[in-house]
């Protein structure tokens, strides 16, 4: 997700669950998010004959694994997914024919055959009692009959030890709409809700159409800040904004002499509201400014299908083949998008608070990239690290895809979105590290490995970094940890291109904390270009003052270097950004929030960084 802004939506949902959104009955708070244990991660040496036949992965696991075939225990096929270069079977596991939350097993593969690793996040059944287990005593479920939900039984676990529950899928969105789709899921048990966690992740003649579109959004392409004409006006146009917009070929589906923005991939459709209605025209010809809805939803299909191609057509991978629904005006006009795969066939929602969501190249394609990612490893973005990834991810993709066009601004995330009133955006050049101690911000770690795929990039070029950073996906499962992603593009890099930039790739994700110096063992850094490398001359002073509002901070820089400065906030916010070659440059503090902060100081490809403080 873009932003989090369900605080209303779920205040609905309390009111039907007779509990309170945030708490349950007992006063607890509700876990946000299914507390799972991270996997084991396991590499076995051997290879398997005909790894493509499913039920070859099944004997071997069962000949490998034979504890998880007995004792009430056994393994299901959740989904299979491959890529050019590798297959990937996820199993659940249950016991006496119930699911057990949160237990799966991944196998990674290569094409051939040889196990990359396998992810197991299995239990022990040895010692459970199913007698007792399913002899639970259950209340009935706190849930109103007015509710529209689902619930299956299932086993979950408290410290190791089983308790036989309920998994419930609200749907939240036939609130407002009667379309289904069950976009919250909660465990219960007798006494309890124990966690909640938010499923979004956030034919005829085909015919050629053109259409206008900002390519990737007007600020961009006409290399100018927001305000002024430049800015929202509350959607309306005007001559500066209506320069901006590129004519473009878009394919459209031909029924009757009426053309829709409809294909084999893409469907624009009207499932959320605030509803309106979906554009058609009697002409191949989808010519509007932003003042009209129509545009939205021309940009948000012309760059989802542009993204869908590039990735099947140019890369060479099978992802997201299915007519995915997209609502461009959708998300209850909050100022929030999302990708979700709890509809058939999942879809998208663009909200239209602020600037439209779809108006932003940068929005549609991080959220298309949920559905590329859940299209490679389906069911498997649970838990904070793994879910930064996934935003990291698409932050990455976005930022690639808007550079690829036009490379001004291109360290800012949403540029025409964000970094306005409306919300700040963020930056796709963060010069945080990861911090195992401290891993809890999704957006925080997503932007680390942003910055580590797009520092990758600028040694690699686009299409590889791309293809790497996708295949990396396909190899994820729940719970992971920001440094397997890590060995997870290690691992692409060898399946690919034989581990030929292996060096360049280490160096960015040790100079992040992705890696240990374990992994520059035979690399020589000396000639690798690294967006982090020190600014010896430039300096930075008077932190005390900073941090105290008594004076300003002092950044001298004697060389009369031409600078890039960004203050970025540690939750990676981008605060303050300008462009000098000044002597001496001084910032104060007075008008910012107590908290943490990164200042930068960026001369061509070196830099200068400190972390301050402000009381």
């Amino acid at each position: 997700m873009k932003k989090l802004t369900y605080i209303l939506l779920l205040g609905l949902v309390g009111l039907f669950i007779n509990l309170p959104a945030q708490q349950s009955k007992c006063g607890q708070q509700i876990a946000e998010d299914p507390h799972w244990p991270s996997p084991s991660i396991e590499y076995i040496v051997g290879n398997m004959q005909h790894p493509e036949d499913e039920k070859n992965c099944l004997h071997f696991l069962q000949e490998t694994y034979p504890n998880l075939f007995r004792d009430g225990s056994s393994l299901f096929l959740l989904s299979t997914t491959q890529s050019p270069f590798s297959i990937h079977y996820l199993y659940g596991q249950t016991y006496a024919g119930l699911p057990i939350d949160g237990n799966y097993l991944k196998i990674n593969l290569t094409t051939d055959g040889r196990i990359l690793q396998i992810l197991n996040n299995t239990s022990s059944t040895a010692s459970w009692d199913r007698v007792a287990l399913l002899h639970q005593a259950f209340s009935t479920l706190p849930l109103a009959d007015t509710l529209d939900y689902q619930s299956k039984d299932v086993i979950y676990q408290n410290d190791g030890e089983p308790n036989f529950g309920k998994l419930v899928s609200i749907n939240t969105n036939n609130l407002l709409s009667t379309h289904k789709d069950y976009s919250i899921e909660y465990l219960v048990n007798a006494n309890d809700v124990l966690y909640r966690h938010d499923l979004h992740s956030y034919f005829s003649e085909d015919t050629i159409a053109t259409a206008y579109v900002f390519r990737p959004d007007p600020l961009t392409t006409a290399h100018k800040a927001y305000g002024g004409d430049y800015s929202d006006h509350n959607d309306s146009t005007n001559a500066a904004l209506d320069n901006e917009r590129k004519l473009v070929s878009i394919t459209v589906l031909d029924s009757n002499d009426i053309f829709y923005l409809q294909n084999s991939f893409c469907v624009i459709s009207d499932f959320a509201p605030p509803f309106k209605p979906v554009v058609s025209d009697s002409t191949p010809a989808f010519l509007y400014n932003r003042s009209d809805d129509a545009f939205e939803d021309v940009n948000a299909y012309y760059h989802i299908l542009t993204m869908h191609r590039y990735i099947n057509d140019s890369l060479g991978f099978s992802l997201v083949n299915y007519p995915i629904m997209v609502d461009a005006h959708g998300s209850g006009g909050a100022d929030n998008s999302f990708f979700s795969y709890s509809t058939s066939p999942p879809s998208l929602q663009f909200g239209e608070g602020g600037v439209d969501d779809a108006e932003d190249a940068d929005v549609l394609v991080h959220e298309y990239s949920h559905a590329i990612s859940f299209s490679a490893s389906p069911l498997t973005n649970n838990g904070r690290e793994r879910r930064a990834i996934d935003e990291g991810f698409g932050d990455y993709l976005a930022t690639s895809y808007s550079k690829s066009i036009d490379e001004f601004s291109v360290d800012s995330m949403f540029t025409w979105d964000g970094h306005n009133p409306f919300w700040p955006g963020r930056v796709a050049n963060t010069i945080l590290q990861y911090n195992a101690a401290d891993s809890t911000g999704i957006y925080e770690n997503g932007g680390i490995w942003c910055s580590a795929l797009l520092e990758i990039e600028g040694k690699l070029g686009r299409e590889k970094t791309n293809k790497l950073a996708i295949q990396t996906m396909y190899g994820e499962a729940a719970n992971t940890k920001c440094p397997f992603a890590a060995q997870l593009l290690l691992q692409a890099d060898t399946l690919l291109y034989g581990g030929v930039d292996y060096c360049k790739i280490v160096h960015s994700l040790i100079l992040r904390n992705l890696l240990d110096n374990r992994y520059k063992q035979g690399c020589d850094f000396t000639d690798i270009h690294s967006d982090t490398q020190p600014l010896s001359t430039i300096q930075i002073m008077n932190e005390e003052g900073f941090a105290n509002r008594n004076g300003s901070l002092s950044i001298l820089n004697p060389d009369r270097l031409n600078c890039a400065i960004n203050l970025v906030s540690i939750d990676g916010r981008l605060i303050r950004s300008m462009t000098t070659d000044a002597e001496k440059i001084a910032m104060a503090s007075t008008d910012l929030p107590a908290g943490f902060y990164v200042i930068e100081v960026r001369a061509t490809t070196l830099s200068r960084q400190k972390k301050l403080l402000i009381y």
